[in-house]
């Protein structure tokens, strides 16, 4: 099962991704962003910029570090073209959130997703699994679904299901 929502109130959904902490416990898969330029960024952090193996903390970079990134190319008196954010939660800090200790148990599930799109003044988001191998198990999704479905409207989000 995968969710689909729009977003009505376009400012308090990008007021909430781009200058509250609203995203900050997401990693990030992907990020493109098309203004005056097409910006694409890949969330994978880099192994050779790290002077020691030891110190890279994790192998995606966090939303809290791109998120002023993103920002700073979004603002101004135009709005972007599109852009599109593929969010990722892996399963440990997911089994955290949902009180779920079934969930880190689950050799099937490598983690969720949560996709982000704007295009003709719309934002648009989805939900997603990312299986290790296939399963016909759908309980994870059911959860990862309903978890984001209560997160939206615990974040004040007015949304329509698509």
């Amino acid at each position: 099962m995968m969710l689909a929502f729009t977003l009505s109130s376009l400012k308090d959904a990008t007021s909430h991704l781009f200058t509250q902490p609203s995203f900050d416990d997401f990693d990030v898969l992907s990020v493109t962003i098309v203004s005056y330029i097409t910006f694409s960024m890949d969330g994978h952090l880099n192994a050779a910029f790290f002077e020691d193996a030891d110190t890279q903390p994790d192998k995606l970079c966090s939303w809290q570090r791109l998120r002023p990134v993103c920002f700073s190319i979004i603002k101004g008196k135009q709005p972007p073209v599109s852009f599109q954010i593929t969010f990722f939660l892996d399963k440990d800090k997911a089994s955290n959130l949902f009180n779920d200790s079934m969930l880190s148990n689950n050799q099937d599930i490598d983690g969720f997703t949560l996709h982000l799109s704007y295009r003709n003044h719309t934002l648009s988001l989805s939900t997603g699994t990312v299986f290790s191998r296939f399963s016909l198990d759908r309980d994870s999704e059911r959860l990862w679904d309903h978890y984001v479905a209560a997160w939206i409207k615990q974040k004040q989000l007015d949304f329509e299901e698509a």
